[in-house]
């Protein structure tokens, strides 16, 4: 969680164009604390949260097409996330994001 920023994201960018023939580096972040969550997007099939490392650093994540978790994560949740990084840019704001590939809930 430390190294995940604008200067790992800028590092990151230099092996584009990602497509077909060279995908998209994935990244796995184990034992994340769901901080806040909301389901966004036409018929609120996107997951949008903030979630907590165990260092207390904090990253914006959303998960496209994630309906199907709707009854199965809240606040407070530990999970682990497979994510690839995102530049989300909206209204004139840019933020890092992680892009969320697979998540799993935690046993506590």
């Amino acid at each position: 969680p430390d190294q995940v920023g604008w200067e790992f994201f800028d590092l990151l960018s230099l092996f584009a164009p990602f497509g077909q023939d060279n995908l998209q580096p994935c990244f796995l972040m184990r034992d994340l604390q769901v901080e806040d969550l909301k389901w966004v997007g036409n018929g609120q099939k996107h997951l949008k949260m903030k979630v907590l490392a165990s260092n207390f650093k904090s990253f914006s994540a959303i998960g496209f097409n994630f309906v199907h978790w709707q009854d199965k994560i809240k606040r407070g949740d530990k999970i682990d996330l497979v994510f690839e990084m995102i530049a989300d840019e909206w209204n004139g704001i840019r933020q890092l994001q992680m892009k969320i590939k697979d998540l799993k809930r935690r046993s506590e």
